[in-house]
């Protein structure tokens, strides 16, 4: 490394000694060495230096020889404008420093100066710039010559050229200063079109030129197309040159072809290659030789069966999933619809044993027969058509159920139903299944009485839009108790945030105005009884003639209690629930207990800086919330998630708190009441950073084996 650092030097030593010749002569002639004037001699070190275009400074040392005693004093003398020094005398021995600035005339230059009588030489390069011409040249297959001109800001600026291939030759010079022209030639072609590169090595770096030179040869293939049987087989092409010396290559384009004899080969030969077994659908490949493509086509080795092989479909459509069994896990295979009312939604291609989902448009008119192709199988698929009379309801099976109760099924009697028949409760489709022209069946969730009242039902028919009369189902008056969190009423915990609906609970809507709560609102009550026969108060947050939001009583006993509301009319509604030490709950961001969950992420940037994110935001345009993504993708980060729910304060241990965010197990950091909410509890954990672009995920939440409300929480 050192020696080839002196070369450099002495090589740019003598650019600037040849430039220091050529320059007017105004430029100062080295003074000689002077003779000090008393009993002092001096010697500096270095005497010469070579400083770089940008410029720079060295370190001179100066070393006094003298009488003892003599102070020995010495002096400088410089008059460049360009070059400077840290001092100009001195006694005995010592040091100063040279600087010098950049050099931006465009050719090298020489400074000599005097330091304690001794003479200093400063040398300094060209700034140089470079640029060649042409940047690509295009040679023909014959061998040829052509030049590369280089300009240069300077004539004192070096360069050298190299080839990088050896059918490119450098016959002239192959370095220089200033402008100059590098003369190349290249030799005939026999093989395909090639390119090499020309390299100008510059003081300021390296120039690429690029050399392109055409093929010289003519190849014939034996043949461009050819079928080869599913089971597989070795293969031949023959290949005939245009003369022995020509060089041609092949090149599979799949990887189901293999070439047996290799890729490069010269003049007239025979290409081998194999095609394996096909283990999936037709399939179509190709090699390249000498530029020519040559296409293979295999046929499919593969046998599928279907389950089932068709389906039937009311008028109003649907989807559906079939299964493809494959004779063996390589075989592929395609799903493709046949008319434009079938759609192939999921698996439209496999491998293997799979799955296929698709759907089916309602039917506006006649019953119609569609088929899909899937997997060289035909599947087939009936519509029904639309329907042209309403249906009728004649009886409900109950006709009536008590405020509170859990989900039930709703059997509906009448006529003229069908597949695309939809049970309305109070306008809105319930999950509804077709037992006959005169039978509907329809789960009637819990919500839908949990007010006094009633609710019409009737049956819609989805894809004629038709619709019956309407029968009446009564709602009697009780008291419904859910978790204010999640809406689920299976069971309370103490302490927690209860919502109660029901009808007549209260006189006036009237909210809680601080803390402590009141035991009544409006001159409403609520009293839980529990299974041992201790009553107690609730404290009330809200009250209103449909709804009461509570806290549930502290050192309930386990176990069936009952919720008496009292109005301020006198009037009493019960209810019945279940006391469990836990129930765990999560709140989400619309209220609904589904959906969005109401948190906030706290962000720890890398300086220890915290910032509190919304995880959810509502838009006013689409009137719902929509979720504020979590970034996790910012280096040295850290960010934490807060969770807000009811009924899991009084959990075993937070070890039997798990929660589970996409397929991630997330170990809490906290899991208890949150500080100063009353019946509020909370949860905070670390966000792994697996989750960064999962998108949007759900969250489950299990505390001591009971199981919370799912929530949906979005990632960046």
């Amino acid at each position: 490394m050192i020696s080839q650092v002196l070369r450099q030097m002495a090589l740019m030593l003598v650019v600037c000694l040849l430039s220091w010749i050529n320059v007017e002569a105004s430029t100062p002639t080295p003074p000689p060495d002077s003779e000090a004037a008393v009993a002092c001699n001096f010697s500096i070190s270095p005497d010469v230096h070579l400083f770089p275009a940008a410029g720079g400074e060295v370190t001179v040392n100066i070393t006094a020889f003298g009488t003892p005693g003599d102070p020995c004093g010495w002096t400088t003398v410089d008059g460049y404008t360009w070059l400077s020094l840290s001092r100009v005398a001195g006694n005995g021995s010592g040091s100063l420093k040279v600087t010098v600035a950049a050099n931006n005339t465009g050719a090298s230059r020489t400074a000599f100066i005097q330091i304690a009588g001794r003479s200093f030489t400063a040398f300094q390069a060209a700034n140089c710039t470079y640029s060649v011409s042409p940047g690509t040249a295009q040679m023909s297959a014959q061998a040829g010559q052509s030049i590369i001109n280089i300009t240069t800001n300077s004539s004192s600026c070096n360069w050298t050229a190299s080839e990088s291939v050896s059918w490119i030759d450098l016959p002239g010079a192959k370095s220089g200063l200033g402008n100059g022209a590098v003369p190349f030639s290249v030799t005939a072609n026999n093989g395909p079109a090639r390119s090499g590169t020309i390299t100008i090595n510059t003081a300021t770096g390296a120039l690429a030129v690029t050399v392109n030179q055409a093929s010289g040869c003519q190849v014939t293939l034996g043949y461009t197309t050819r079928t080869v049987a599913a089971s597989g087989a070795n293969q031949s092409l023959p290949v005939t040159a245009s003369n022995g010396a020509c060089s041609w290559s092949a090149t599979s384009n799949s990887s189901w072809i293999a070439l047996t004899n290799g890729g490069q080969h010269t003049g007239s030969a025979t290409l081998l290659y194999t095609v394996a077994a096909n283990n999936g659908p037709q399939r179509t490949g190709t090699i390249t030789v000498g530029g020519q493509t040559v296409t293979i086509t295999q046929p499919s080795g593969c046998v599928f069966s279907l389950n089932p092989v068709g389906r039937h479909f009311n008028a109003s459509g649907g989807s559906g999933v079939l299964t493809v069994t494959a004779s063996n896990a390589a075989c592929q295979w395609t799903a493709v619809s046949n008319d434009p009312w079938i759609g192939i939604t999921g698996g439209s291609v496999g491998q293997g044993t799979g799955s296929v989902v698709y759907n089916v448009a309602p039917n506006g008119g006649a019953a119609r027969n569609g088929t899909a192709t899937i997997a060289g199988k035909t599947f087939s698929i009936s519509q029904e058509a639309l329907a042209t009379e309403a249906p009728t309801l004649t009886s409900l099976a109950p006709m009536a159920a008590f405020v509170g109760g859990a989900s039930f099924t709703l059997t509906v009697n009448g006529d003229n139903f069908n597949g695309a028949s939809r049970v309305q409760w109070n306008g809105a489709d319930r999950p509804t299944t077709f037992v006959s022209k005169t039978q509907l069946q329809a789960i009637i969730p819990a919500p839908d009485i949990a007010a006094e009242g009633s609710a019409n039902v009737q049956v819609r028919d989805t894809a004629a839009n038709l619709m019956s009369n309407s029968l009446k189902f009564m709602i009697f008056g009780a008291v419904a108790n859910v978790s204010a969190a999640s809406f689920n009423g299976e069971a309370l915990a103490p302490e927690s945030i209860v919502s109660a609906f029901g009808a007549g609970l209260a006189t006036q809507t009237e909210l809680s105005n601080g803390l402590p709560l009141p035991t009544s609102l409006a001159g409403t009550t609520v009293t839980v009884r529990d299974s041992q026969g201790h009553e107690k108060l609730a404290e009330l947050f809200f009250v209103s003639p449909n709804q009461i939001n509570y806290l549930m009583p502290a050192d309930l006993a386990e176990g069936k209690a009952i919720v008496t509301v009292r109005n301020g009319a006198g009037q009493m509604r019960t209810g019945a629930t279940e006391i469990a030490k836990v129930a765990p709950g999560l709140f989400t961001a619309d209220a609904s207990g589904k959906g969005l969950a109401s948190a906030v992420a706290l962000r720890v940037r890398a300086n220890g800086q915290q910032v509190f994110e919304t995880v959810a935001n509502y838009d006013s345009q689409q009137q719902k919330f929509v979720a504020a993504p979590i970034d996790l993708t910012v280096p040295g980060e850290q960010v934490y998630l807060i969770l807000f729910g009811t009924g899991f304060r009084h959990r075993s241990s937070i070890d039997q708190v798990k929660i589970q965010i996409g397929s991630l197990d997330v170990e809490p950091l906290y899991a208890d009441e949150s500080p100063g909410l009353l019946g509020m509890d909370q949860i905070n954990l670390l966000l792994p950073n697996e989750l960064a672009g999962i998108g949007e995920v759900e969250m489950a939440l299990k505390v001591d084996g009971k199981t919370a409300n799912i929530i949906k929480l979005r990632f960046k």
